[in-house]
């Protein structure tokens, strides 16, 4: 005699799950001592899974809060350069790929032993926080889109991006990094 099964599929997750499976991840998402490598973010706030815990201890959060939450770890498996959703990231970053092009570009060198075809900047980006207004300089970035994803990524709260003038910026210091002044520089200024 076989027994049969009651799954119903998850949208979030594209897969079939049994009830007792989501509840169960439900619960672990929702657990005080969550396992940081834990990747089923989506089950926090997931009715569904709080519908099938139910009977359970459940920690109930505080929607927006919860909301933000959901939005920083979708945000933690992208990578600022490729956009693409990855499962690694190399030391906070970048994917293994973008890794390896921005090691090439530093050594100068790819594995084939020619030039890299990646060229690597700093960019000047207005960033703008409820606390108010600064100019970031992000170095090693291909575009203004990696520097800014990379800033929303360490962001807390809300925050808005925008263009540097060009006469705010030339020959000016911007900021600080590791405790030392930057300035921009006549390569910078070329590309704003």
């Amino acid at each position: 005699m076989t027994q049969q099964l009651d799954l119903f599929r998850c949208d979030k997750y594209a897969m079939s799950l049994t009830t007792a499976a989501c509840s169960k991840f439900h619960r672990m998402e929702n657990a005080q001592t969550r396992q940081p490598w834990s990747n089923r973010f989506h089950c926090r706030t997931c009715a569904i899974g709080a519908a099938n815990a139910a009977g359970t201890a459940v920690v109930v959060l505080d929607t927006a809060a919860s909301a933000r939450q959901v939005v920083r770890d979708e945000w933690r498996k992208v990578c600022p350069r490729c956009l693409r959703l990855s499962s690694r990231i190399i030391h906070g970053h970048l994917c293994v790929s973008c890794y390896n092009r921005t090691r090439e570009f530093r050594l100068g060198r790819n594995r084939k032993g020619t030039r890299p075809r990646i060229a690597l900047h700093a960019e000047a980006i207005s960033v703008i926080t409820a606390t108010g207004h600064r100019v970031e300089v992000v170095h090693d970035v291909v575009d203004p889109i990696e520097a800014m994803v990379s800033l929303a990524r360490q962001a807390d709260g809300a925050i808005g991006f925008g263009r540097v003038p060009y006469e705010s910026v030339a020959g000016f210091v911007v900021g600080s990094w590791n405790g030392k002044q930057v300035q921009i520089s006549r390569q910078l200024e070329l590309r704003l």
